[in-house]
């Protein structure tokens, strides 16, 4: 490295992103193509 910081992000941290919980009746829904209830509006 050794390179001087120019607009260059300097210190990231990586965090894990919220998981997306599906019930088996909205996998169900999703796989056939329809739209699970939670999402209807």
């Amino acid at each position: 490295m050794g390179y001087p910081a120019m607009g260059q992000i300097i210190d990231a941290a990586v965090v894990p992103a919220p998981r997306q919980r599906d019930t088996q009746e909205e996998k169900s829904a999703m796989k056939e193509g329809r739209i699970p209830r939670a999402l209807e509006g």
